[in-house]
């Protein structure tokens, strides 16, 4: 049995579960809609691959990932998952004054 990805040891318990609940109910929209080596054969990997989605495991590449969610025609689910109006923390670092730069800068150095 091959063991965890690093990845897979460092992921949050929320991002982990976040990750299986996002598998399931890719699962779920599949079983719906027909077999997984089908689903397979249409979004071109192996239906070991398919597993893995549903699993939510993290070594399966994000881009496998939006692949499934647009051949189920649930890829506008992904819009503003991390746009920048969503995140607090971000917005209120925007507003924050800049600070300016009075170090080293490399254009002048010859």
């Amino acid at each position: 049995m091959p063991r965890p990805s690093t990845l897979a040891r460092e992921l949050s318990p929320t991002a982990g579960a976040e990750l299986q609940r996002l598998g399931a109910d890719i699962g779920a929209a599949i079983k719906v809609r027909e077999n997984y080596q089908d689903f397979a054969d249409r979004i071109g990997v192996s239906r070991a691959t398919v597993r893995k989605i549903v699993n939510g495991d993290p070594g399966v590449s994000l881009g496998t990932f939006v692949g499934a969610l647009d051949a189920l025609g649930l890829l506008d689910h992904l819009r503003g998952v991390a746009a920048p109006e969503r995140d607090s923390l971000g917005q209120s670092l925007r507003l924050q004054p800049k600070r300016t730069d009075v170090g080293f800068s490399m254009d002048r150095d010859f």
